[in-house]
């Protein structure tokens, strides 16, 4: 009999990794280029986004600033030239991996950050080596809260969605794993955890997802 869930897809932005503020950093520096001010509250309102739509939706409100495609170039050169660097692997991400490598689950990262940022962050941070694959909003139709990233990486691991866990830590993806009929543990980075209602699990941190997975294969 086959376990329950065979495929982990990990969120990748505040859940692997320590990259938000700096995700704000790089959009604050661009736009404060343009005489805009950004501020923790109006970034707060894209979490969870792919960068794609926040561009969207800043270009909606300043037509004649930029477009989005024109923001985003911008917005992806400073974060890579100026912050990659500087992010940080989440305490208990590389044991968590080890762990579901040794057990032999299929993992992908899913993710609504552009594809080329992805294969960045996890060579710098060493990570790559532990997924199959990538699938980015550069890859489907629509962003979180949609389902399309999540039902692409079910389908580049050859898993059917029922037999996926995805990890999360915002409302957005939360909202994209139920639409695919998947199982989500959600870690969450920003709001309160009684937000997540619906979500399969709600931990504390990484190093709680293998325990907590285990007693989800045996339910």
């Amino acid at each position: 009999m086959k376990n329950k869930i065979q495929a982990i897809l990990f969120d990748m932005d505040n859940l692997m990794i320590d990259s938000e503020d700096l995700h704000f950093q790089a959009y604050q520096k661009v736009l404060a280029g343009f005489d805009i001010s950004f501020t923790p509250d109006d970034y707060a309102r894209y979490h969870g986004r792919a960068d794609r739509d926040v561009c969207k939706d800043l270009a909606y409100h300043y037509p004649e600033k930029f477009s989005p495609e024109s923001l985003l170039e911008k917005k992806n050169q400073i974060f890579r030239t100026e912050f990659i660097t500087k992010v940080v692997v989440k305490d208990g991400l590389r044991e968590l991996l080890e762990k579901l490598t040794r057990d032999r689950y299929l993992m992908a990262v899913a993710s609504g950050s552009q594809a080329q940022e992805i294969e960045h962050i996890l060579a710098h941070a060493n990570l790559r080596k532990y997924f199959s694959t990538i699938v980015s909003v550069d890859f489907v139709k629509q962003g979180k809260p949609a389902p399309d990233i999540f039902l692409l990486a079910a389908e580049r691991l050859h898993t059917a969605p029922q037999h996926c866990l995805v990890i999360e830590d915002a409302l957005s993806g939360l909202e994209a794993a139920k639409k695919a009929g998947m199982y989500c543990f959600v870690i969450p980075s920003s709001r309160k955890p009684e937000e997540f209602a619906g979500a399969t699990q709600i931990l504390s941190n990484l190093s709680n997802v293998y325990d907590a997975l285990q007693t989800l294969q045996s339910m």
